[in-house]
């Protein structure tokens, strides 16, 4: 099956590419997915996409590990990072050191003279990087306070 023309079922096909793949490889799986889920832009299959991901990510702490470790390298780019922390968020949360570089990335974003624009796949639709950070880290500060 090919993702970007349907042929697949996507209910089926997330679970059983995620359920299959190495811990290793899953920042690079979800740069896939997204890129081709930007191609389809379709906000259903961009929930099914994000629910999958974040099942995965709660179920096995080492692809977890993986997703917070290029979140916090600085040679991540914005709009990937935006991507990780929104999906990183819902499945298991953002600790402390995560909201630092979050907030390291929102004052980059804020200096930019053009906004760079990102699919959010919980959004299920296209939004400044900036916005999804400050939404993630309001969010995820809000349920570390209550």
């Amino acid at each position: 099956g090919n993702l970007s023309s349907h042929r697949v079922n996507i209910r089926t096909y997330f679970p059983l590419a995620y359920s299959v793949s190495a811990s290793d490889a899953i920042v690079t799986q979800i740069q896939q997915h997204h890129d081709r889920l930007c191609k389809i832009g379709n906000p259903y299959v961009d929930r099914v996409f994000a629910r999958h991901v974040s099942h995965w990510l709660r179920r096995d702490p080492s692809a977890a590990d993986k997703v917070r470790e290029a979140i916090l390298n600085p040679d991540t780019p914005d709009a990937q990072t935006a991507v990780l922390v929104s999906l990183l968020r819902n499945a298991v949360g953002l600790d402390g050191e995560l909201l630092s570089e979050i907030e390291r990335r929102i004052s980059l974003q804020t200096g930019l003279r053009l906004a760079t624009v990102v699919r959010d796949p919980h959004a299920g639709s296209s939004l400044p990087v900036r916005a999804i950070l400050v939404g993630v880290a309001e969010g995820a500060r809000d349920e570390r306070s209550g």
